[in-house]
């Protein structure tokens, strides 16, 4: 009878393993994307999450040590404003053609299938973070974008962002606030801004915003594929009211 059980439990460990190697990846603990994960060359990151991380328990987990407990939310709109309501337009067109098409049809709620993990408890671990957000394609299980917010200035981070990626392009994007200022890395056609936000009082705060490209042109794609569209579509029972 043991026999028999280690057969079966062999017989379907196989198949799994096969699988992973056909979709190109698995995530750490298992997780299947439901569509082929494409490998892009590396180019932003933030606690070693970049383009190819896979999204993971374990991920999840590692996070949670370094950042404190998070929350998850599933089926999220996205939304790639900042800054202003015509900062991406002005400065990023081509961010600008993605948000659009991201948030189309105009003024519905349109969400898309994704997972986003939020952390607002790092100060708890000795962090200066007020929040971060890392926010995963549920189809690829890949990042589509990163958010970390914080009020310090006194932290090193421009430092050591210019040391690991080099001197960054400088904005003034509000020119009645002198210090409303945005330096930003573009990489493989990805962007990376570091923002300085002045409120009404003149008090500051700062925002990294990472978008992987690539990854957001790729849910758009599947999203709008015959496939996708055809399963987003309300039951004819849904219909009749």
């Amino acid at each position: 009878m043991t026999k028999i059980k280690n057969y079966i439990s062999t017989a379907l460990i196989i198949p799994v393993l096969m699988l992973c190697l056909v979709v190109s990846s698995c995530s750490e603990d298992g997780l299947l994307p439901e569509s082929a994960e494409k490998n892009y060359p590396e180019t932003f990151s933030f606690m070693d999450v970049g383009i190819n991380t896979l999204y993971s328990i374990r991920l999840r987990h590692r996070l949670g040590s370094i950042l404190d407990d998070d929350s998850i939310q599933k089926n999220n709109t996205i939304d790639l404003s900042i800054n202003s309501k015509t900062f991406i337009n002005d400065y990023f067109p081509d961010f600008n053609d993605i948000n659009l098409k991201l948030n189309t049809p105009v003024r519905e709620r349109v969400e898309h299938k994704t997972i986003k993990l939020m952390y607002r408890y790092a100060k708890n671990k000795g962090l200066a973070f007020n929040y971060v957000e890392f926010l995963f394609s549920e189809y690829t299980l890949t990042p589509l974008l990163i958010r970390v917010h914080f009020k310090q200035d006194n932290l090193g981070i421009r430092e050591a962002l210019e040391k690991k990626y080099g001197a960054p392009s400088k904005l003034n994007w509000d020119k009645n606030q002198p210090m409303a200022t945005a330096l930003y890395w573009e990489k493989n056609h990805d962007l990376m801004i570091l923002s300085t936000i002045p409120d009404h009082l003149g008090r500051l705060t700062y925002e990294i915003n990472i978008y992987f490209t690539k990854r957001l042109k790729d849910l758009i794609e599947t999203e709008s594929s015959p496939r996708q569209t055809k399963k987003g579509q309300p039951s004819i029972e849904k219909k009749a009211f």
